[in-house]
């Protein structure tokens, strides 16, 4: 192993990988995909549509807490330290781990969570979300003009076709690298889950996927009824493995997700930087602590190296 994978896995007893991004990549682009199903369905949209659409969709089903990310971070930036140790300290601060919860609070199950994704589909195809029966999280953001609205039936078909469709371990890929680490880990008797905001589709996805056979189980937001970045998705594993935050490795590519809040909370997290964050936590200079750096890490190969 290398001296940085060494110093990670010391101690350790769980590793937490992140599904989506990091361990499992689509065969083809998400916009491509569903411009695919939408041609199938006579549904009249354009890739362009599709890719400047889905993103903000997205957001406002399964991440409304970054609208307000920006303005919160004026207030957490003065206590959120970059050392390490204070960040640490100030989330065992009873009232300001309150703060932080209550900010990334969520509750979800597996029919919340089907039904957000056919709200999205809905969206992203055109129709407003206001006619799904969700109530609307943000205001809309996609609002295409001068072609023709979708049906219910042309919208319904869309989503069923999707939701089995991202079912399907054949449009998936593994990420060969992760796939070393996982051989890695078990080689040193570790435990490897997958932790994900992904629903109880990602079971079937594992399940039938030979690269992951090593993979121990899954912990995913619909059987813990709550979603990364939220402290509880991460208390709820750590009770259920019976490990201390101390002996648990998590890695992912989503910052506030898989490192900020497990980092926060007492879990030593790997940042996988695919996505140039703005933020990163880190050891201050001069620091005389013995703890291995907390920086980011290009992809799982800077581990094995």
């Amino acid at each position: 192993m290398g001296d940085l994978l060494d110093k990670r896995l010391a101690g350790k007893k769980v590793i937490l990988l992140d599904a989506f991004g990091t361990v499992l990549h689509p065969i083809r682009s998400i916009p491509d995909i569903y411009f695919q199903v939408a041609s199938q369905n006579r549904i009249a949209i354009s890739q362009a549509e599709l890719t400047a659409a889905f993103g903000p969709a997205f957001t406002r089903h399964f991440s409304p807490w970054k609208v307000n990310l920006a303005e919160t971070w004026k207030h957490w930036q003065s206590v959120w330290a970059d050392d390490l140790v204070a960040t640490r300290k100030w989330l065992r601060n009873q009232e300001q781990r309150v703060e932080f919860e209550s900010f990334f609070a969520s509750k979800v199950d597996a029919a919340t969570e089907e039904s957000q994704w056919r709200s999205l589909v809905f969206e992203v195809f055109g129709q407003q979300a206001s006619t799904v029966n969700t109530e609307p999280l943000l205001p809309p953001t996609h609002s295409p003009r001068n072609r023709p609205q979708p049906n219910s039936e042309q919208l319904q078909n869309a989503f069923q076709t999707l939701w089995h469709l991202f079912k399907e371990p054949g449009i998936w890929a593994v990420d060969p690298l992760a796939q070393r680490f996982i051989d890695v880990a078990k080689r040193n008797d570790l435990k490897v889950h997958i932790a994900s905001n992904f629903d109880q589709r990602l079971l079937t996805i594992v399940d039938g996927l030979p690269e992951l056979a090593q993979i121990d189980g899954c912990f995913i937001s619909s059987d813990l009824q709550c979603r990364k970045p939220d402290p509880a998705f991460y208390d709820s594993i750590l009770r259920q493995t019976a490990c201390t935050a101390e002996q648990v490795l998590m890695i992912g590519d989503s910052w506030w997700e898989d490192f900020a809040t497990p980092t926060a909370i007492g879990i030593d997290s790997l940042f996988l930087d695919s996505n140039s964050p703005d933020r990163v936590v880190s050891q201050p200079t001069g620091s005389t602590q013995t703890e291995v750096s907390y920086g980011p890490i290009k992809s799982f190969r800077d581990l094995l190296l």
